[in-house]
């Protein structure tokens, strides 16, 4: 005879396997718990009717989410709110799947993500594609776990690697006004202002490669500044959220 435990649920078998049965808004759930003792079964049961009652059930429905799932409601995410990163997602995507191919998101472990890292970094990937990478992974695991009913329950602990591949090239705000200052007063100074606090990334970039610096003639004066000859013209603040 099956026994009833309090909160609205019941341990049964089935042969020799415990199962449990819940109710969740209204709908019965049964699940097998794969084990013969009936104290594991008390304990699933235990956790499905708490995270019913916190209104966080997370089932064995929900159990079978896989990372491709949730790589695509990101890029959906995305494309709904045309965040300007969407081009740069839909080339985290593709190497993240192949890692992951066919596991569920509960199956993705700090452990897991470890063995990933290796891989890539085995293929000579720099550290700080991985980390983007995974940072693209990271925030689908976060809108799936704030999603209504919530599609994961835990968020696993992302590596971080250090990145020694930094970009060269930038000017702090102190740095750029020394510079400016010295410009010629014929719409050149203000442009270039206006181009600073228009970016508002606290830093401008001078683009080019680093210790490759042209000179030009400012003035009467004979001084001159160096500047780095534009060779990349898209200026953008990173975004991580």
């Amino acid at each position: 005879m099956p026994k009833k435990v309090r909160g609205f649920g019941r341990i049964f078998k089935r042969g020799s396997i415990y199962w449990i049965s819940y109710y969740h808004r209204g709908r019965e759930y049964r699940e097998s718990t794969k084990s013969t003792k009936e104290s594991m079964a008390g304990a699933l049961l235990k956790q499905r009717l708490g995270e019913s009652g916190r209104g966080k059930l997370i089932g064995p429905q929900d159990e079978r989410v896989t990372v491709e799932e949730l790589l695509t409601d990101l890029d959906v995410d995305y494309r709904n709110y045309g965040r300007a990163s969407l081009r740069t997602l839909k080339t985290h995507i593709p190497p993240l799947i192949e890692q992951f191919r066919f596991a569920r998101a509960v199956d993705v472990t700090t452990s897991r993500l470890q063995h990933a890292v290796a891989k890539w970094q085995a293929e000579r990937v720099a550290n700080a594609t991985i980390n983007r990478r995974l940072g693209s992974l990271k925030r689908a695991f976060n809108l799936a776990k704030d999603a209504q009913p919530p599609k994961v329950k835990v968020v696993p602990k992302f590596p971080r690697l250090p990145e020694h591949n930094a970009r060269q090239g930038f000017f702090d705000k102190a740095e750029f006004f020394r510079v400016s200052g010295n410009l010629p007063d014929d719409g050149l100074r203000d442009f270039v202002e206006w181009a600073f606090f228009r970016l508002g990334c606290g830093k401008v970039r001078l683009p080019g490669s680093p210790g490759q610096l042209s000179t030009r003639r400012l003035g009467s004066s004979g001084s001159t500044h160096g500047m780095r000859k534009a060779a990349n013209r898209d200026a953008s603040c990173s975004e991580d959220r």
